[in-house]
């Protein structure tokens, strides 16, 4: 696999680093009974001037519970349809169509009212469904996709190299700042990979010093930079 340019390392890192918290309050988060909501719109193009009709709303993330609800009354409203997930052959493609009412479904959990106590705008996948066509409902689902994945945890996580450019930042701006621009994950790697880089500089006190490990090869193991010329002294004030 051919080595990431220097371009496409920095778009990661601003991927990875995009969710900061000045961008939290910017999105507009508000908090509620049922976790964190995204305000958004359903956008629907208008055909006599190209422009879009709006529709305010509040995006709701879907726990396992409604996502089991969704697939359960996905299948029922399938078999309503005379669509059957298992079909193979000739009816091969109703596992996609199932697959597209359950996300109806999901969509219906997650679609909130704009204003408190933000109730469902609609009661039912098939609700849902009749009131709007697939392209608005494919912009919303995709916003909810993203949306998940912002409260993921997981994301904005780094690789090491990535790892030691937020360092290489931190140190080069002199404060905590790019820090504070990665998810908690990828802080606590940080602090993690410098802690260690530290007790590994020859500028520990050598009590607490970390000895380098070498490979066959004569490479230093957990190492971005070239060995120190001496393990043994400490270093120089």
């Amino acid at each position: 696999m051919a080595d990431k340019s220097e371009e496409q390392r920095r778009e990661e890192v601003r991927r990875a680093v995009e969710l900061t918290l000045d961008r939290w309050h910017e999105l507009g988060i508000v908090d509620s009974d049922n976790g964190p909501l995204l305000p958004t719109k359903i956008r629907v193009r208008r055909a006599a001037d190209g422009g879009f009709d709006e529709t305010p709303c509040m995006l709701m993330l879907v726990d396992n519970q409604r996502r089991y609800q969704a697939r359960t009354r996905a299948r029922k409203w399938a078999q309503e349809q005379g669509l059957d997930s298992r079909r193979e052959g000739e009816g091969a493609q109703d596992a996609d169509l199932v697959k597209e009412l359950e996300s109806f479904e999901e969509l219906a959990f997650a679609i909130r009212e704009p204003k408190p106590p933000h109730v469902q705008m609609f009661a039912t996948g098939g609700a849902l469904f009749a009131k709007y066509k697939q392209h608005p409902l494919t912009e919303i689902y995709g916003q909810l996709n993203e949306w998940t994945r912002l409260n993921d945890p997981k994301c904005g996580e780094l690789d090491p190299e990535q790892l030691w450019a937020v360092i290489s930042e931190i140190s080069r701006e002199g404060h905590l700042l790019p820090l504070m621009r990665i998810d908690g994950h990828a802080q606590s790697a940080c602090i993690a990979l410098s802690a260690r880089a530290a007790l590994h500089s020859p500028m520990a006190p050598s009590h607490l010093r970390l000895p380098w490990i070498w490979s066959a090869d004569g490479a230093s193991k957990g190492s971005a930079s070239p060995p120190p010329t001496s393990l043994g002294s400490s270093a120089s004030s």
